[in-house]
């Protein structure tokens, strides 16, 4: 396989990306009022995954690729501190997804008190939202960014 087979659309990877969180942003919403039992847990093992590999994995892929790939072509004014911002809202999501994995029990079977459940819940609404949040603001301006560089990513203009 050439790498020309290999290349992947930045944009169109990153609406797929947002579009997922979007659909576990879903999944935890409904999750509050059964949060305390025990199939709960086998049903929000899915978005556990997702925060465990995914979110991580699309982080990776914003700061490895599109990032230095943006920075490396003195793209538009304002990507730097575009960039920057972006960098600085990945570090403390990572911190609360951190905490928010550290509190989900390893066996997804639950056995928690209630106000732990709770208290789980409410990180992980909390980080589901902020989640949304960064997707939009890089929907509004990564995006653009992106599409307006399209030659730097050896595809495009």
């Amino acid at each position: 396989m050439t790498w020309e087979d290999s290349w992947t659309d930045p944009v169109k990877r990153l609406i797929e990306d947002h579009e997922a969180v979007s659909e576990h942003a879903e999944m935890l919403a409904g999750a509050e009022e059964v949060i305390h039992d025990r199939d709960a847990w086998r049903r929000l093992s899915p978005l556990q995954d997702f925060f465990r590999h995914n979110i991580v994995e699309h982080f990776e892929y914003e700061e490895n690729t599109v990032f230095k790939t943006l920075l490396s072509g003195a793209a538009a004014p304002g990507c730097v501190e575009l960039i920057h911002r972006l960098q600085q809202e990945h570090e403390e999501l990572g911190a609360a997804l951190k905490r928010v994995m550290e509190m989900m029990p390893g066996d997804a079977a639950g056995g928690m008190g209630r106000k732990t459940e709770l208290r789980l819940y409410g990180a992980a609404r909390k980080l589901i939202d902020e989640l949304l949040e960064h997707a939009s603001l890089e929907d509004k301006e990564l995006l653009p960014l992106i599409r307006s560089n399209l030659a730097l990513f050896g595809r495009g203009k």
